[in-house]
Protein backbone atom coordinates (compact mmCIF):
# COMPACT_ATOMS: atom_id res chain seq x y z
CA UNK A 1 0.00 0.00 0.00
CA UNK A 2 1.39 3.62 -1.01
CA UNK A 3 0.45 6.42 1.32
CA UNK A 4 1.82 9.77 0.07
CA UNK A 5 0.61 13.02 2.61
CA UNK A 6 1.35 16.63 2.00
CA UNK A 7 0.64 18.89 4.67
CA UNK A 8 0.71 23.12 4.55
CA UNK A 9 1.51 24.87 7.58
CA UNK A 10 0.37 28.15 7.24
CA UNK A 11 0.63 29.82 11.03
CA UNK A 12 3.60 31.18 13.00
CA UNK A 13 6.84 31.72 12.36
CA UNK A 14 7.95 28.82 10.26
CA UNK A 15 6.03 28.28 6.89
CA UNK A 16 6.04 25.78 4.74
CA UNK A 17 4.98 22.46 3.56
CA UNK A 18 5.67 18.75 4.51
CA UNK A 19 5.84 15.98 1.82
CA UNK A 20 5.32 12.05 3.84
CA UNK A 21 5.56 9.47 2.34
CA UNK A 22 6.37 5.15 3.40
CA UNK A 23 9.02 3.54 1.17
CA UNK A 24 7.21 0.34 0.22
CA UNK A 25 6.65 -0.97 -2.88
CA UNK A 26 4.64 -3.83 -3.28
CA UNK A 27 5.69 -6.55 -5.98
CA UNK A 28 3.83 -9.93 -7.45
CA UNK A 29 5.71 -13.31 -8.57
CA UNK A 30 4.72 -17.03 -8.62
CA UNK A 31 6.46 -20.12 -6.55
CA UNK A 32 7.26 -22.74 -8.67
CA UNK A 33 6.14 -25.72 -6.39
CA UNK A 34 5.78 -28.68 -9.09
CA UNK A 35 2.81 -29.51 -9.94
CA UNK A 36 1.27 -25.82 -8.14
CA UNK A 37 2.52 -22.55 -8.82
CA UNK A 38 1.60 -20.64 -6.27
CA UNK A 39 1.17 -16.42 -6.75
CA UNK A 40 2.56 -14.30 -4.39
CA UNK A 41 3.07 -11.36 -3.64
CA UNK A 42 6.20 -9.70 -1.61
CA UNK A 43 7.82 -6.10 -0.60
CA UNK A 44 10.78 -4.22 -1.00
CA UNK A 45 11.75 -0.77 -0.16
CA UNK A 46 11.96 2.09 -2.71
CA UNK A 47 12.19 6.05 -2.35
CA UNK A 48 8.80 8.25 -3.37
CA UNK A 49 9.93 11.40 -2.80
CA UNK A 50 13.07 12.95 -4.66
CA UNK A 51 14.13 16.78 -4.71
CA UNK A 52 15.00 18.04 -7.95
CA UNK A 53 18.93 19.11 -8.66
CA UNK A 54 18.45 22.81 -7.73
CA UNK A 55 16.47 22.31 -4.63
CA UNK A 56 13.58 24.01 -5.82
CA UNK A 57 10.75 21.48 -5.21
CA UNK A 58 10.22 18.32 -4.13
CA UNK A 59 8.08 15.45 -6.29
CA UNK A 60 6.22 12.00 -4.59
CA UNK A 61 4.80 9.74 -7.24
CA UNK A 62 2.48 7.03 -6.54
CA UNK A 63 1.36 4.12 -8.81
CA UNK A 64 3.44 1.68 -10.93
CA UNK A 65 7.57 1.95 -11.22
CA UNK A 66 9.04 1.14 -14.54
CA UNK A 67 11.56 2.46 -17.17
CA UNK A 68 8.82 4.90 -17.65
CA UNK A 69 8.45 6.42 -14.79
CA UNK A 70 12.02 5.89 -14.50
CA UNK A 71 13.03 8.84 -17.49
CA UNK A 72 9.88 10.85 -16.78
CA UNK A 73 11.66 10.96 -13.23
CA UNK A 74 14.99 11.98 -13.91
CA UNK A 75 14.14 14.52 -17.19
CA UNK A 76 11.61 16.53 -13.93
CA UNK A 77 14.82 16.43 -11.37
CA UNK A 78 17.74 17.45 -13.85
CA UNK A 79 15.24 20.46 -15.41
CA UNK A 80 14.25 18.78 -18.17
CA UNK A 81 10.75 19.74 -18.14
CA UNK A 82 9.83 23.02 -17.54
CA UNK A 83 7.62 22.71 -14.41
CA UNK A 84 7.24 26.57 -13.83
CA UNK A 85 5.23 26.60 -17.02
CA UNK A 86 3.28 23.60 -16.06
CA UNK A 87 2.49 24.75 -13.04
CA UNK A 88 1.47 28.08 -14.12
CA UNK A 89 -0.69 26.62 -17.23
CA UNK A 90 -2.31 24.52 -14.94
CA UNK A 91 -1.07 21.18 -17.39
CA UNK A 92 1.79 18.57 -17.34
CA UNK A 93 1.92 17.29 -20.71
CA UNK A 94 4.84 14.97 -19.99
CA UNK A 95 2.43 13.21 -17.30
CA UNK A 96 0.07 12.84 -19.22
CA UNK A 97 2.14 11.40 -22.07
CA UNK A 98 3.42 9.14 -19.53
CA UNK A 99 0.07 7.38 -18.71
CA UNK A 100 -1.37 7.32 -22.20
CA UNK A 101 1.04 6.09 -23.86
CA UNK A 102 1.45 3.43 -21.63
CA UNK A 103 -2.27 2.36 -22.26
CA UNK A 104 -1.58 2.71 -26.15
CA UNK A 105 -4.22 5.87 -26.27
CA UNK A 106 -6.75 3.55 -25.87
CA UNK A 107 -8.20 2.96 -22.22
CA UNK A 108 -7.10 3.17 -18.91
CA UNK A 109 -5.60 0.22 -16.57
CA UNK A 110 -3.82 -0.24 -13.39
CA UNK A 111 -0.86 1.27 -15.24
CA UNK A 112 -0.70 4.79 -13.78
CA UNK A 113 0.94 7.61 -11.93
CA UNK A 114 -0.15 10.66 -10.31
CA UNK A 115 2.12 13.04 -8.29
CA UNK A 116 2.03 15.06 -5.26
CA UNK A 117 4.59 18.20 -5.93
CA UNK A 118 5.85 20.76 -3.07
CA UNK A 119 7.73 23.93 -4.35
CA UNK A 120 9.38 26.89 -2.87
CA UNK A 121 9.79 28.98 -6.30
CA UNK A 122 9.71 32.80 -5.24
CA UNK A 123 10.69 31.57 -1.74
CA UNK A 124 7.00 30.87 -1.29
CA UNK A 125 5.94 26.92 -0.27
CA UNK A 126 3.03 25.63 -2.05
CA UNK A 127 1.61 21.96 -2.51
CA UNK A 128 0.37 20.70 -6.09
CA UNK A 129 -2.09 18.26 -7.21
CA UNK A 130 -0.83 16.61 -10.43
CA UNK A 131 -3.86 14.27 -12.17
CA UNK A 132 -2.62 11.12 -14.33
CA UNK A 133 -4.14 13.29 -17.68
CA UNK A 134 -2.06 15.89 -16.90
CA UNK A 135 -4.10 18.76 -15.26
CA UNK A 136 -2.69 20.81 -11.97
CA UNK A 137 -4.30 22.20 -8.97
CA UNK A 138 -3.01 23.68 -6.00
CA UNK A 139 -4.29 22.36 -3.40
CA UNK A 140 -6.61 25.18 -1.35
CA UNK A 141 -7.28 22.27 1.64
CA UNK A 142 -4.70 22.03 4.32
CA UNK A 143 -3.34 18.77 3.05
CA UNK A 144 -3.67 16.08 0.00
CA UNK A 145 -2.68 12.44 -0.25
CA UNK A 146 -2.30 9.94 -3.49
CA UNK A 147 -2.11 6.19 -3.32
CA UNK A 148 -3.41 3.38 -2.28
CA UNK A 149 -3.36 4.36 1.39
CA UNK A 150 -4.81 8.02 0.48
CA UNK A 151 -7.95 7.71 2.39
CA UNK A 152 -6.24 6.76 5.63
CA UNK A 153 -3.74 9.55 5.58
CA UNK A 154 -6.96 12.12 4.96
CA UNK A 155 -8.84 10.82 7.30
CA UNK A 156 -5.79 10.42 10.14
CA UNK A 157 -4.80 13.91 9.64
CA UNK A 158 -8.55 15.02 9.58
CA UNK A 159 -8.37 13.11 13.05
CA UNK A 160 -5.67 14.91 14.53
CA UNK A 161 -5.69 18.25 12.83
CA UNK A 162 -9.64 18.79 12.54
CA UNK A 163 -11.36 20.05 9.19
CA UNK A 164 -8.54 20.20 6.37
CA UNK A 165 -10.83 22.82 4.36
CA UNK A 166 -9.73 26.35 3.10
CA UNK A 167 -11.52 27.93 6.05
CA UNK A 168 -9.79 25.96 9.23
CA UNK A 169 -7.57 28.46 10.82
CA UNK A 170 -4.35 26.08 9.92
CA UNK A 171 -1.54 24.89 11.95
CA UNK A 172 2.61 25.43 12.35
CA UNK A 173 5.32 23.15 10.88
CA UNK A 174 5.50 21.37 13.99
CA UNK A 175 1.67 20.64 13.95
CA UNK A 176 2.52 19.23 10.37
CA UNK A 177 5.12 17.18 10.89
CA UNK A 178 3.56 15.51 13.51
CA UNK A 179 0.85 15.01 11.76
CA UNK A 180 2.59 13.72 8.51
CA UNK A 181 4.96 11.32 10.24
CA UNK A 182 1.74 10.00 12.42
CA UNK A 183 0.17 8.86 9.60
CA UNK A 184 3.15 6.91 7.87
CA UNK A 185 3.55 5.31 10.53
CA UNK A 186 0.17 4.38 11.23
CA UNK A 187 -0.17 3.40 7.70
CA UNK A 188 3.19 0.76 8.35
CA UNK A 189 1.32 -1.24 10.36
CA UNK A 190 -0.05 -2.83 6.89
CA UNK A 191 1.54 -5.61 6.21
CA UNK A 192 2.83 -3.97 3.02
CA UNK A 193 3.89 -0.60 4.07
CA UNK A 194 6.70 0.77 5.61
CA UNK A 195 9.65 3.01 6.27
CA UNK A 196 8.74 6.47 6.17
CA UNK A 197 10.49 9.55 4.15
CA UNK A 198 9.32 13.46 5.36
CA UNK A 199 10.34 16.26 3.06
CA UNK A 200 10.17 19.80 4.55
CA UNK A 201 10.27 22.59 2.39
CA UNK A 202 10.55 25.89 3.76
CA UNK A 203 11.05 29.50 1.88
CA UNK A 204 14.60 29.45 1.49
CA UNK A 205 15.61 25.22 1.61
CA UNK A 206 14.27 21.92 1.56
CA UNK A 207 15.68 19.27 4.05
CA UNK A 208 14.64 15.60 3.15
CA UNK A 209 15.11 12.94 6.69
CA UNK A 210 14.36 9.56 5.33
CA UNK A 211 17.86 8.07 6.37
CA UNK A 212 17.28 9.64 10.17
CA UNK A 213 14.04 8.03 10.56
CA UNK A 214 14.47 4.54 9.23
CA UNK A 215 16.46 3.30 11.57
CA UNK A 216 15.18 -0.70 12.45
CA UNK A 217 14.49 0.44 16.06
CA UNK A 218 11.24 2.04 16.89
CA UNK A 219 12.62 3.94 19.83
CA UNK A 220 15.69 5.40 16.94
CA UNK A 221 12.86 6.44 15.02
CA UNK A 222 10.60 8.63 17.69
CA UNK A 223 14.29 9.90 18.54
CA UNK A 224 14.97 10.97 15.05
CA UNK A 225 11.67 12.86 14.84
CA UNK A 226 12.45 14.66 18.37
CA UNK A 227 15.75 15.90 16.60
CA UNK A 228 13.97 16.65 13.32
CA UNK A 229 11.36 18.65 15.50
CA UNK A 230 13.60 21.20 17.41
CA UNK A 231 15.25 22.79 14.41
CA UNK A 232 11.80 23.81 13.45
Amino acid sequence: MTTILGLKAERGKNKGVILASDMSSTYEFRDDKGDVIIKRQGRTQNQKIYMNNKGDFVVAMSGIRDDRYGDFLSELLKGKIDLCKCLKESYFPELSNLNLNRWNHTEPNKEVNELLIASRFNKEPKLYMCYMLGKIDEVANLGQAIGSGKDFALRYASDNIGNLDPGHPGINLKKAIKVAYGAIERASEDIYTGGADIAIVTPDEIKQYGKQINDPIKQAKRNALEKILKEY
